[in-house]
């Protein structure tokens, strides 16, 4: 599992913004030898992820994107939703969720991105916030 600000991820994000001031971008992975074994759903997996958003989601805004380095990334859009739903960090925190469709010189769909921001619900800048958000979104289109 990793962690960084979310503006060395996301170049779009706004100098002196919610974002820039605490959003951070996190993320899981298999590491070495691991990396290509094919594995089910685990639970351990998915209660160290729900703990550490619970844990470490104070005052913090979290953004969550699927990596596509088997071209699985729908399939862990789908689970990571899952898991969140079926969590109590759920009635805490309220995920936005956003496909971007990315298209290619010619015009063409080139892929769809999934992007999840994770916030507090009784975060005071919580309109500020969202607003934000769908901008990042509008400039990574």
């Amino acid at each position: 599992m990793y962690f960084y600000p979310a503006k060395d991820f996301f170049s779009q994000i706004k100098s002196g913004s919610f974002l820039d001031s605490s959003g951070f971008f996190f993320g899981f992975t298999k590491l070495f030898p691991n990396e290509s074994k094919i594995e089910s759903t685990d639970l351990t997996v998915r209660n160290t992820i729900i703990k550490i958003v619970e844990e470490e989601g104070k005052d913090k805004n979290f953004f969550f994107h699927c990596d596509d380095g088997d071209g699985k990334k729908s399939k862990r859009a789908i689970i990571f939703d899952k898991w969140f739903k079926s969590s109590i960090a759920s009635s805490r925190y309220k995920k936005l969720d956003e496909q971007i469709i990315l298209f290619n010189s010619q015009g063409n769909q080139d892929s769809t991105e999934y992007i999840s921001l994770i916030i507090e619900r009784n975060n005071s800048n919580i309109e500020h916030i969202t607003i934000e958000f769908q901008l990042l979104k509008e400039d990574l289109i």
